[in-house]
């Protein structure tokens, strides 16, 4: 369950970071790793409620 919570925590500050203003130009994310990123985090996102659904609460 932690690993399902963590991984789009994890993504959504990778896509942070990567493309803040602090970031060295040369170092940011393009336009195709922001889409793989974000369609990644969002894929995490619905793993992680479909897991927690399952939880027997």
């Amino acid at each position: 369950m932690i690993g399902a919570l963590f991984m789009p925590l994890l993504a959504v500050t990778l896509l942070w970071l990567l493309n803040c203003m602090r970031t060295p130009a040369g170092w940011r994310n393009g336009v195709l790793s922001n889409l793989m990123l974000g369609a990644a985090g969002l894929l995490f996102v619905v793993l992680c409620v479909q897991q927690l659904r399952q939880l027997p609460w």
